[in-house]
């Protein structure tokens, strides 16, 4: 199950990108950090370990994510 999510999460980061690339857009927002590019272009002729990689990235962005939903931020309600 875990393994689905997180194959799943990269696919949707691979789709996406390559949407924006295919779109045109001036603006063109980046999904990996300027590291994380890094090493993916390092791993340019390696298909398995850019694939890893992206599921290192994804992995680590749904533990982000579920810590914020079982953290949320603590607001102090003012009375007047």
């Amino acid at each position: 199950m875990r393994l689905l999510t997180h194959v799943l999460f990269a696919s949707c980061l691979v789709f996406s990108a390559s949407q924006e690339a295919n779109a045109g857009q001036q603006q063109q927002k980046d999904y990996l950090s300027s590291v994380e590019a890094d090493k993916v272009r390092d791993a340019e002729n390696n298909t398995n370990e850019r694939i890893r990689l992206f599921l290192m990235f994804a992995e680590d962005r749904l533990k982000k994510f579920q810590y914020e939903l079982e953290h949320p931020p603590q607001t102090v309600m003012r009375t007047c």
